[in-house]
Formats: C-alpha cells, structure tokens, sequence
C-alpha cells in the first residue's frame, strides 16, 4: 500500500510552548529574562529598551500589557506577554508566542512559527511555509490563515477557523478539549492547493476548496476493531465514528484509521481511497478511482470507470 499520505499526517514538528523565566546568576547579579530558553535581547518592560525593528537577530519580551510593535530583518523570537497584543514579524524567519490575550500576530512574508496562546488570537502567516498553531486547550475563537506557502496548522478547538490559503496545506492534531461545546465545529477550509485535513474526534467542517483534497483519520483507532465510516456523497453532517461529527465539502480522497475496519465510500469523481491495517471495504463508485486496502482482509469495490487495486483481497 502506498503510505505517503499516512506518513504525512503522522510527521509534523510540534512547536513547544515557551516559558518566561530569569537565567540563573551569582548572588547579587541582575537576573537575565529568558523567551522560549533564550536570553533576551530586548526587555520591553525596561525603560530605553531598544527599538525591535532593527536588522539583528533578537529575543523580545513583551510587557503585561497591550503591545504594539514589528520586528526588523533578523531570525527573531518573541514572547509577547499576558496583553492582548499586536505583533508585526520583519524579514527574517521568526517565532512569535501570543500569551493568553486576544492576540494578532503577522508573519511576514518568510517560513515562521506563530503560536497564538490561549486567547481568541488572529494569526497570519502570510508567505512562507509556516507552522501555525495555538498551545494548550485555547477556548478562544481563533482565525488562523495561513497565505501563500505550504502551511502546517495545528491544535484547533471548538470554534476555531483555520484557513489555509493557495499551496498545498496540511491541517492537524485538533486539541481534545473535553470542556469545550461538543456542538460547536471546528472549521477547515483548504484553499487552492492538494491539501491534506486530518479529521479529531469531536465535530468538524473540512472543506478542501480546489485541487484534489485529503481528509484523513489516520491515529483514531489504534487497535484492532470498528474503524470509521465516512462517505464523500453525504453532504449532511456524518457520524463517522471514532472521528466524530464531520461535514465534508470538496473533498476528493479519504484516508481510513491506522488499525479499525473502516467502511470509505467515494462519490462520482476520482478518489483515492486508503484503509489501514483492519479489514477495510472501499467503495469507489463512479470514476476512475485508485483502491488501496492495505494489511487486513479488505473489499474494494471500484464501481463504475478505470479503477487501480493495491491490497485488496476482494475487489469488484
């Protein structure tokens, strides 16, 4: 089976949420703050700190309150502090850290690592290949747009819209969030490019947009057992199982759990549509559609059109 997709969905580089601390120093020394484990350059809680927008590469503490500030061309690292900021990234390729306030965080037009924290924050990657995320359990209805540039979004919560934008996307590890509204979605919307949307377990709108696009539930069902079931055709929302409530719009492709016996159905377009290691059944119907049922005793059932086979122990 090709594992490409699945592969994907499970490598993605997490983005630690960082800690504000003062480095150790002799007795009677002036204690150094520290942003993400890096001594900082930039105190905005000093009088005279300096101006961020400037061509080094700094460390940048913001204050308890509401700031406002842009960095220069350097590779910058900030941490923003508990205000609901407003946070502008220069040139280089730099990581932001919102705080738990209301947070809007720009990244500019290079590869950066924006956090929002724990407050209803407005993230912008803007161009690069960015990774775009909020830390913990954020209960904030965040807006996360990732720009031009194959983005990785991560950590929503109920309520949140993450918006990928033109290139090819990938969008994961919803927070499991058991305080959170259970009849509030999370809403994924892709964009122009081959994106790939990893279904949580709670309620969900994955919307593709254009290009061919990727829904997988691949890390659900760790053991052998019900997978999930989830239908292309089905426009309404979808009790899918261990993946919870999705409604699935523009969506080509459907990955199945890494152990479960799912039941993936396709519409009349093209799909490609990928079990796991349960004993799988796989309906392409119309189409020309490519069936990969993987380990386990898997039905696949191309329908109608030129369809390819690769794991199926039965197929029609």
């Amino acid at each position: 089976m090709k594992r490409w997709l699945i592969a994907l969905a499970l490598v993605a580089p997490a983005l630690l949420v960082p800690t504000v601390a003062s480095s150790s120093a002799p007795a009677g020394a002036v204690q150094r703050p520290t942003c993400a484990g890096r001594p900082v350059t930039i105190d905005l809680n000093r009088a005279g700190a300096p101006d961020p927008d400037r061509r080094r590469s700094d460390v940048i503490l913001g204050t308890p309150h509401r700031d406002r500030f842009r960095t220069g061309g350097g590779d910058d690292v900030v941490c923003a502090g508990r205000g609901a900021d407003r946070v502008l990234l220069g040139k280089g390729e730099d990581t932001a850290y919102g705080g738990p306030g209301d947070d809007f965080l720009d990244g500019g037009d290079r590869s950066d690592h924006l956090n929002g924290g724990a407050g209803g924050d407005s993230i912008w990657g803007r161009g690069g290949w960015d990774q775009l995320e909020q830390s913990g359990l954020s209960r904030g209805a965040d807006a996360v747009y990732g720009g031009a540039g194959n983005d990785t979004m991560r950590n929503a919560t109920a309520g949140d819209l993450y918006y990928g934008g033109a290139d090819r996307d990938f969008f994961t590890d919803a927070a499991d969030c058991g305080s959170c509204d259970p009849a509030v979605a999370i809403f994924y919307l892709g964009g122009g490019g081959n994106d790939l949307l990893v279904s949580g377990g709670g309620k969900e709108l994955l919307n593709g947009g254009d290009g061919s696009d990727t829904v997988s539930y691949v890390g659900l069902v760790e053991e052998p057992g019900p997978g999930v079931t989830v239908d292309l055709e089905v426009a309404a929302p979808q009790a899918t199982g261990p993946g919870g409530t999705d409604i699935l719009q523009s969506i080509e492709n459907l990955v199945g759990s890494s152990e479960g016996d799912d039941v993936l159905s396709g519409d009349d377009g093209p799909n490609r549509l990928a079990g796991g290691n349960g004993a799988d059944q796989l309906f392409g119907r119309g189409g020309d559609d490519d069936l990969e049922g993987g380990d386990g005793a898997d039905l696949c059932d191309g329908g109608a059109g030129t369809n390819q086979y690769d794991g199926c122990e039965e197929s029609t």
